[in-house]
């Protein structure tokens, strides 16, 4: 008795031709090795004028998980300005503040994720000028800050970060700008400030 069996046609060329070389799978992504990268780009101007930190518009940042058990790394460049003396940065995820990205409480003083505290130089040699203000009203800074984060989900999450000067409503806070703003400038630059977000796989 002689048995056949009839097997579907299978082009070996064809299947190669639809493996993508070019992409691991994220299963086989070794431990500490980047899952993905998500990258938030503000070329605009902002500006803070309430006594509290305010959400960046522009800076946003969502990530959706590969895995729940991925670290998220978080990591901000953000050009600041300053009318008076202080800005604090803070790192939101999905709407709340991640109080573990910042500093412990000492006294009075508030957390931050990070802060540019400036008295302004007078370059004049004038140092007991009151109105010390003045100086830092020209003043843009880079700060940099990072923090790691754990996923725990697979579904999207939003980062975002918040600035702003907890001093008084009279002294705005800025992002890719100075206090003093002038359009016809042709020596004040126009900055980028990122929000990167990168997943690590565990």
């Amino acid at each position: 008795m002689t048995v056949r069996a009839n097997k579907p046609a299978f082009n070996v060329r064809e299947k190669i031709k639809e493996l993508d070389y070019s992409h691991v799978p994220y299963e086989k992504i070794n431990p500490g090795g980047i899952v993905q990268v998500v990258q938030t780009e503000f070329r605009n101007s902002w500006s803070n004028t309430t006594a509290t930190p305010a959400k960046v518009t522009g800076l946003s940042t969502v990530i959706t998980p590969k895995f729940a058990s991925s670290k998220i790394l978080i990591r901000c460049d953000v050009h600041l300005g300053l009318s008076y003396w202080q800005v604090v940065g803070r790192l939101y995820k999905d709407g709340v503040r991640i109080t573990d990205a910042e500093g412990i409480q000492e006294g009075n003083r508030p957390q931050g994720w990070f802060t540019l505290v400036d008295y302004g130089e007078n370059s004049l040699g004038n140092q007991t000028s009151p109105n010390i203000s003045v100086y830092s009203k020209y003043e843009m800074q880079t700060m940099s800050a990072s923090y790691v984060d754990t996923a725990n989900t697979v579904s999207p999450i939003t980062y975002d970060l918040y600035v702003g000067s907890l001093w008084s409503t009279n002294y705005p806070t800025y992002v890719n700008r100075q206090h003093v703003w002038n359009n016809a400038s042709g020596y004040t630059c126009q900055p980028i400030s990122t929000i990167t977000v990168m997943e690590i796989k565990q």
